[in-house]
């Protein structure tokens, strides 16, 4: 196996303070890992000097990192990954003239985002979302299969799909004992509520109709990352005005909405996660949940042998799926546990397919 050098760019500074806000940072340090799992010399990018030398993602690791100046001089780089931000054209000459590959690693829903950016929003992010000039490659995610040729078309450059990774190394693996404080659990729905992609419109949905079928099958309902619903009109006019179980009046004390935490930090035993996501079908969030054996009720088609599945957009299905978590799971949650964690070694860098799919993308990547 050929041992390469390999950047991986981030912001001008990246920490554990950052870690949970968005997927990825999480998507960067897994990465690392695999890379150096794999025997090449790996170091992450900035086009900016770094306000550090290494960079703290986890409490017991600290990870390399350069200015792209800094990583071509004199050593250079055999491939750049561009994953927390996109090099600016002048950079991305300056690293194509030392014959340095550039791939473009595509973790996020970008053609959902771009048509969310062009007509949903008031103004558009700054800076560089996509740059055609001297890339080499393009690597999508199994879920994101759909932007594929949008993507070649778009950057004139053939895209590959990567295999998916994660490992709980953010995770406190036993989080959860046997003896519980409360026999009635509580659910949450922790979606980002920022996009089309992944929101809590659905769950509520499945929330009131538990709610109107069964009140007292949960003790309490929380929306996290919801705070900002709270405020928008068009929320309160249209969906808690017609759903029972967000009417105070109604349901007190019943649901509450809260600010963006961790599941670490929101759960303090095995409760229930209602999620909901469209054309992201593979998510951190989902299987930190499976390995912590909590139950997950979503409808992700990748998931579908584990947790409590429902199809597509369907709130009838999903409140079935939800009672069915309500009734059950506490009673097996041992069993789900161990069923979960086989599963998801599927996804490990330690995975031998991963690793060499990997390799073979590298490797292409360096060959054409």
């Amino acid at each position: 196996m050929t041992q390469y050098k390999i950047g991986i760019s981030v912001g001008r500074s990246i920490d554990s303070s950052i870690l949970f806000k968005t997927g990825v940072p999480q998507n960067i340090a897994i990465l690392f890992e695999l890379l150096q799992q794999l025997g090449h010399e790996v170091t992450l990018l900035t086009e900016t000097p770094p306000i550090s030398n290494t960079a703290s993602l986890s409490k017991n690791k600290t990870y390399p990192i350069k200015s792209v100046k800094e990583a071509l001089d004199p050593i250079g780089l055999d491939i750049a990954l561009e994953m927390g931000m996109v090099f600016t054209p002048n950079t991305r000459s300056l690293i194509s003239a030392t014959g340095c590959k550039i791939i473009s690693v595509r973790c996020g829903n970008s053609l959902i985002i771009d048509m969310e950016d062009l007509f949903t929003k008031s103004s558009q992010p700054d800076g560089y979302q996509h740059v055609k000039k001297d890339l080499d490659h393009i690597w999508i995610l199994p879920h994101h299969i759909h932007q594929k040729t949008y993507l070649e078309s778009l950057l004139d450059t053939e895209a590959s799909v990567m295999p998916y990774i994660w490992e709980p190394i953010f995770l406190e693996p036993d989080l959860f004992n046997e003896n519980y404080s409360r026999k009635v659990p509580n659910i949450y729905i922790m979606e980002p509520n920022i996009s089309v992609l992944k929101n809590a419109l659905i769950p509520l949905a499945i929330l009131n109709n538990q709610y109107s079928y069964a009140p007292e099958s949960f003790n309490q309902g929380f929306i996290v990352n919801g705070q900002n619903l709270q405020t928008n009109p068009y929320f309160l006019n249209n969906i808690v005005a017609n759903l029972d179980v967000l009417n105070a009046k109604m349901s007190k004390d019943k649901v509450f909405f809260t600010p963006r935490c961790k599941l670490q930090e929101a759960l303090t035993q095995p409760d229930i996660l209602l999620s909901h996501q469209w054309l992201n079908g593979l998510n951190y969030l989902s299987l930190e949940a499976l390995y912590l054996g909590v139950g997950l009720v979503h409808n992700s088609e990748y998931l579908k042998e584990l947790g409590y599945f429902y199809p597509d957009f369907d709130a009838h299905l999903g409140q079935q799926a939800l009672n069915d978590a309500l009734q059950n799971h506490t009673a097996n949650f041992p069993a789900h546990l161990s069923k979960n964690r086989e599963f998801i070694k599927k996804y490990s860098i330690l995975d031998t397919m991963v690793q060499n799919e990997y390799s073979r993308l590298l490797d292409l990547a360096i060959n054409t």
